[in-house]
């Protein structure tokens, strides 16, 4: 049993109404139609996502999984080369940003003991093998979270099964620490206002899709 509300606190009440950041439109533009028996998210990406079935897991069942890859794969063609990533937000629109000149390492430094949670190793230690000097696929990683979580709802789960809201209310932690890195190590990062709006904005959204899971579905995560 994980203590849900005590996360949910997490997540401050101001973000809710944060103030969007740039959005680059016209990313990923449609190129099939998805099923009607899909729920909304997943439309959305397997309508735009080259080769979807890539990045679909074993378990065909699994459709939560398939959002969170399939966002990857939108996040993927949203990038532009030399150090631009780019993370799909849905609708055609994705947030580009520079990667600073900070690393990942650097993140899992100044995460405190008490706040490593059970995906710190994986993302913030083993992931430091290929992303390390791409902080930015923190970001990518959080927000496929998210989206899985709205792929959750849509399609009435009533418990977190696969850990997919507790993990995303996890790399929000990691994300903000990425944030005041940012500000300690990068002084020249030109885009550090944008990051921060993403951030908070990021923030907002999760805390909004809870709220929302709750209501629609009584969604717990006691399992």
């Amino acid at each position: 049993m994980r203590a849900w509300m005590s996360m949910v606190f997490l997540i401050p009440a101001c973000s809710m109404a944060a103030e969007p950041p740039a959005m680059t439109e016209g990313v990923c533009p449609p190129i099939r139609r998805a099923p009607e028996s899909y729920p909304p998210i997943l439309r959305d990406l397997f309508s735009r996502v080259d080769k979807p079935d890539y990045w679909r897991l074993k378990d065909k069942s699994d459709l939560v999984s398939w959002v969170h890859e399939l966002n990857h794969g939108a996040s993927f063609q949203s990038c532009i080369p030399e150090r631009k990533h780019g993370v799909y937000v849905l609708g055609g629109k994705a947030v580009i940003l520079t990667n600073p000149e900070v690393t990942i390492s650097q993140v899992a430094s100044r995460v405190p003991v008490r706040d490593r949670g059970v995906n710190f190793q994986h993302y913030l230690v083993t992931q430091q093998r290929d992303w390390n000097t791409q902080p930015l696929y923190l970001l990518d990683e959080w927000t496929a979270y998210i989206h899985g979580a709205i792929a959750a709802r849509q399609l009435g789960h009533k418990t977190d099964t696969n850990g997919t809201v507790a993990i995303a209310i996890e790399m929000e932690r990691y994300c903000r620490v990425m944030l005041a890195v940012v500000g300690d190590q990068d002084a020249d990062y030109q885009q550090a206002e944008e990051l921060k709006k993403f951030i908070l904005w990021n923030s907002g959204r999760l805390s909004e899709e809870v709220e929302r899971m709750t209501l629609d579905t009584g969604f717990t995560t006691e399992e």
